[in-house]
């Protein structure tokens, strides 16, 4: 079917070009139109990795496009959202800091996907020190 297609040829785009900001448009079109995760994730990264590299400031009109898709792909289901969500949260970049939060997202991640629910307990361990239900 169509969508699987897209999104295989999406995948394959990222893994052979890694890091390009020509993906945007094709992130955009893959998190519109088939709300693919990864794309959301893309869209974040991609954007927000421009500004750091330039060492420019982002705006709050762009900060809020990216958290919009970020939060899409965490609504998603998207672990690579969730986990950015987390180290949003955990700095305090672009939201409130709130170590709450972060944990919360953390958790999320870990009923979503058994490779972070394996590394869960080391996780908390050394980032947190708590113990997290």
């Amino acid at each position: 079917n169509d969508r699987n297609a897209s999104i295989y040829a999406y995948n394959e785009y990222c893994f052979y070009y890694p890091n390009d900001i020509d993906i945007i448009p094709f992130s955009l079109y893959m998190a519109n139109q088939y709300n693919y995760g990864l794309a959301c994730f893309k869209i974040f990264y991609e954007i927000n990795s421009v500004f750091e590299r330039e060492i420019i400031t982002i705006d709050s009109a762009t900060q809020e496009f990216i958290l919009y898709y970020l939060k899409k792909g965490v609504d998603l289901n998207d672990t690579d959202c969730m986990f950015q969500m987390s180290t949003l949260y955990t700095s305090g970049t672009f939201v409130e800091k709130d170590t709450v939060m972060a944990k919360k997202y953390l958790l999320r991640i870990c009923r979503s996907d058994k490779v972070y629910n394996i590394l869960w307990s080391e996780m908390k361990k050394q980032y947190y020190k708590e113990e997290i239900p």
